[in-house]
């Protein structure tokens, strides 16, 4: 999840909350700064506190005065260098005459004032029906005493990302941050005054149960929540030196998305600072990379030469705050950010990645980069008629560069000494002239283009007076089709069989029978099989005759013949719609004793009764040739399998005879 600060006035709002809630939290001491704050309190418990912050623990005297709003004043010096008091609403003063300069000195306070949510004495516990819930994005403020605890819910959704921060007490104290969706509250993480971005297990949110490390005073202190979601994310393109502020989670298993705006064919520089690694990917000419990234620079050196945008994708398994801002270090050609594509490959799916060039009287810059460079600028005409096409390049691109119109539609006028192109979009072909008296690289050029309306002719619409013409016309092309399409309406349920299709189905039968061929040559056997399965299945029923047994359904089609050899030998087809996995054939004994399988055509895995078929493919047909044991006399033929991952079965109704019978 991830939220961009969209524009300097966000960032100006942005500034101003942070200044706001900054007394409430700390001051600290700035070069030639004298303090001079107003604070509008309401009715409760405030603590000011001096802290020194020099390593060796002695800071210059400063004295720091605080009036209150019934009057009353406090100093705060070396010496006496805290305060807390139960003040009334108004006006709290804190001014000191002195600089507050370089002192290592940190103002530190928690003040009850309107801009703050005060916890007051609230629950224990979680259960408790009177838990409150905190402020999202502004200052909580409480207290705690000898042995108190105060319980608050923070609303959210699974996968948002809490922030704790400015967190601020008198004493130390735990903030402990609990799941209770369950039948037992778990303890999600224990903050100490350290910030901390915590994520949300359920929609139920979490709360927070605060206590004190002390225990023998009160115990003033306030925090600040921020909740980072889903809803936050950028969905726009993002362009260079525009940051990005985002937080990702391991429950957010799509990532967070970017699109940045990148220059074609340059080098891309990403800035990313992060409280701990995330996991990045993105797409580079075709190719996916996938990277661990911390803080730091990376670059890409080149995104493409027609790729004007660049996704990437950013996932983490731990909660983490990003930071990204790119930049792209080229020169640019006309409006783009990078270098103009090389060629006109996909100029319609890639259109962002070319300059567009207008008549508006302006001169477009660019510029080729070396000897092999071309650049490729595009150009619209929206005349129905066409235009007069004219590139202008400035004085200085005269001897740099030959300058070309492509023209990308067939309507042309190439009879005419005028250069007259169709409507639609054209191209400018942009290369380095090898007889330049300059040897320079790179190379700029300007250049100009100028649209001359063409004569519009005159045309009169008289197509109305020969509409009973095109009707009568129209039906006398078509009527010699009307006897056709009766004759295919008729007999569209009639098969035709061909008659060498006839010859080849019973010749077919006849090498499966092992009649004019050696049983023993078993790829006759198997290249009679494959050709069998060329063959169109209804026409095989109809010219082998009724099968001995078949099964149809909407997804199978099961047929069985016994075949005429010394052996018993069946030809088993399936015809299926659909593909199944982990297919198999079993010849099931319905009487006498279990047959065993012998010979199998094409060779397939077998055991005792049953065959394994592996995968059938959808709307394919499979034959084979199985060779079994003398024994029962009724036998069912079962198919066996997953479609789509469920378990399958099928069988005829009626049991294979034996041959004998």
């Amino acid at each position: 999840m991830g939220i961009r600060l969209k524009s300097t006035w966000t960032l100006w709002i942005l500034s101003i909350l942070i200044i706001s809630f900054a007394p409430l939290e700390s001051i600290k001491a700035q070069d030639g700064t004298v303090l001079d704050l107003e604070i509008d309190a309401t009715d409760g418990i405030a603590w000011i506190s001096m802290v020194c912050n020099n390593v060796n623990g002695e800071c210059p005297p400063v004295n720091v005065s605080i009036i209150w709003p019934n009057g009353d004043s406090d100093i705060l010096s070396s010496n006496s260098n805290e305060v807390v008091r139960n003040i009334t609403s108004g006006s709290i003063s804190i001014f000191t005459n002195q600089s507050f300069q370089s002192s290592q000195w940190e103002l530190k306070m928690v003040i009850p004032e309107s801009r703050s949510h005060e916890i007051t004495d609230h629950p224990e516990h979680s259960g408790d029906q009177d838990v409150a819930e905190a402020t999202i994005s502004s200052i909580n403020t409480g207290n705690l005493g000898v042995s108190d605890t105060d319980v608050i819910h923070i609303p959210g959704n699974e996968g948002d990302i809490l922030h704790v921060h400015q967190i601020t007490s008198r004493y130390p104290f735990t903030l402990d941050i609990l799941d209770t969706s369950g039948q037992i509250p778990i303890l999600i993480e224990t903050l100490e005054n350290t910030p901390k971005f915590i994520e949300i297990p359920t929609d139920e949110g979490i709360y927070l149960k605060i206590h004190s490390n002390d225990g023998e005073e009160v115990n003033p202190y306030s925090f600040v929540i921020d909740i980072w979601s889903d809803a936050d994310e950028n969905p726009d393109i993002i362009f260079p030196e525009t940051r990005v502020n985002g937080t990702i989670g391991p429950l957010d298993l799509e990532g967070d998305f970017y699109l940045l705006k990148v220059g074609p064919g340059s080098p891309l520089e990403i800035e990313f600072e992060a409280t701990d690694s995330i996991e990045l990917r993105y797409v580079e000419n075709g190719n996916m990379t996938e990277l661990n990234q911390s803080s730091g620079i990376f670059t890409i050196e080149n995104v493409g030469e027609t790729n004007a945008t660049l996704l990437i994708h950013i996932r983490s398994s731990h909660p983490v705050f990003y930071s990204i801002i790119h930049s792209i270090d080229s020169l640019s050609d006309g409006d783009n950010l990078g270098d103009a594509p090389d060629t006109l490959t996909n100029l319609q799916q890639d259109k962002d990645a070319y300059p567009i060039i207008q008549d508006d009287g302006s001169w477009y810059n660019g510029h080729l980069n070396d000897t092999s460079d071309i650049d490729y600028w595009i150009f619209n005409i929206d005349d129905i008629n066409g235009s007069i096409v004219r590139i202008i390049p400035s004085s200085e691109s005269t001897d740099c560069c030959i300058m070309r119109i492509i023209t990308l539609s067939n309507i042309t006028d190439s009879a005419s000494t005028l250069n007259i192109i169709g409507q639609g979009t054209h191209a400018i072909q942009i290369s380095l002239d090898q007889n330049r008296t300059s040897n320079s690289i790179p190379i700029s050029y300007s250049l100009r283009l100028e649209l001359q309306d063409v004569d519009e002719p005159i045309y009169f619409d008289r197509s109305s007076e020969f509409i009973g013409f095109y009707v009568v016309i129209g039906l006398l092309m078509l009527s010699p089709l009307l006897p056709i399409a009766y004759w295919q309406w008729k007999d569209r349920d009639v098969i035709r069989v061909e008659k060498h299709e006839r010859l080849r189905l019973i010749r077919l039968r006849e090498r499966l029978s092992g009649i004019g061929l050696d049983s023993q040559e078993d790829d006759d056997i198997d290249a009679a099989l494959s050709s069998l399965g060329d063959s169109e299945w209804d026409a095989l029923i109809q010219e082998w005759g009724k099968p001995d047994v078949r099964h149809s359904t909407e997804n199978l089609d099961i047929a069985a013949w016994r075949l005429d050899m010394e052996n018993p030998t069946l030809l088993i087809g399936l015809r299926s719609n659909v593909t199944w996995e982990h297919a198999g054939v079993r010849l099931a004994a319905t009487m006498g004793d279990r047959v065993e399988i012998e010979d199998v055509h094409p060779s397939h895995l077998h055991f005792e009764d049953e065959i394994v078929l592996d995968k059938v493919q959808a709307n394919k047909l499979k034959f084979i040739r199985v060779q079994h044991s003398q024994g029962s006399t009724k036998l069912d033929v079962i198919v066996t399998g997953t479609v789509g991952g469920t378990p399958m079965a099928a069988m005829p109704s009626k049991a294979l005879s034996d041959s004998e019978e």
